[in-house]
């Protein structure tokens, strides 16, 4: 789904990803943007 997003120029952002697990997911799903409570995770 991400893929078909980029592919019609839409960014997708990840919003309130706090786990530093989930970030790594979401990271490696190839999201543009994560938001989160704990930027320093990132």
């Amino acid at each position: 789904m991400i893929q078909l997003a980029h592919d019609h120029q839409i960014q997708v952002h990840a919003y309130t990803v706090n786990s530093s697990e989930d970030i790594i997911f979401v990271k490696k799903m190839g999201v543009d943007a994560i938001i989160t409570d704990y930027p320093d995770r990132i």
